[in-house]
């Protein structure tokens, strides 16, 4: 849970912030969840999925070999990266804490495609 006005994290049970001291509202409604605070890390696994789709499965099967796919597949693979980078500094920027879903799912994501990445050109070797 985040305080209103200073946006520092405080514990649900907390009647007044500890650093600011404004009065902390409590509802019935649900927080917000991390990851739409921090959405650059589920559109990397989002995308990594497209791309494993397509690589794996859909692209293969083309009665044409397109050369430039494989080129098309590594920039999937590198706009992944990207947007777990993206998330990462989102959370440093923002000085929250590394147990943010939404870096979870970034840093996965840009792991599998490094992993997919260093299998492809392993591949082409």
């Amino acid at each position: 849970m985040r305080c209103k006005k200073c946006q520092s994290k405080i514990q649900s049970d907390t009647k007044y912030c500890p650093k600011c001291g404004e009065k902390i509202k409590t509802s019935n409604k649900l927080e917000v969840s991390a990851v739409s605070n921090n959405p650059f890390g589920l559109m990397g696994m989002f995308v990594f999925l497209i791309t494993l789709g397509l690589g794996t499965f859909v692209i293969p099967m083309l009665p044409i070999k397109i050369t430039f796919i494989r080129y098309v597949t590594y920039g999937g693979y590198g706009l992944v990266i990207i947007l777990g980078l993206l998330s990462f500094y989102k959370n440093k920027r923002d000085q929250v804490t590394n147990d943010e879903a939404g870096v979870k799912y970034g840093i996965s994501a840009m792991m599998f495609s490094l992993l997919m990445v260093i299998a492809m050109i392993s591949k082409t070797i």
